[in-house]
């Protein structure tokens, strides 16, 4: 179970620096958007957003590993991982078709 949670939250902080979310990345899209935020300089914002980005990326990772394994435990129809991989592929999905309806194309 450790192992498990522990291999999750690594994957997810190295998923944020190799997927362009990490702290810079995100500052940097900021600052591209003309978004600030007062009373700090561009250089600090990175700082800040370090404060966050990395732990929420661990904990998301924990909570996604800690429903496999419960969804394994309780022996959920097929296994956890294949739940969790089901969701995801729903939600993408999901995703694409408020994206096609938010650009004007009629869905169905």
């Amino acid at each position: 179970l450790v192992f498990i949670l522990a291999s999750c939250a690594i994957f997810s902080t190295m998923w944020i620096e190799v997927s362009g979310s990490s702290a810079r990345d995100v500052a940097k899209q900021l600052r591209d958007q003309q978004m600030v935020m007062k009373g700090f300089r561009d250089h600090a914002i990175v700082n800040i957003l370090n404060r966050y980005i990395p732990p929420a990326a661990a904990f998301g990772g924990m909570c996604i590993g800690a429903l496999t394994v419960v969804a394994d435990l309780l022996g959920a129809i097929g296994s956890g991982t294949g739940i969790l991989l089901a969701v995801t592929i729903i939600y993408q999905y999901y995703e694409m078709l408020v994206k096609e309806q938010g650009e004007g194309t009629p869905v169905m």
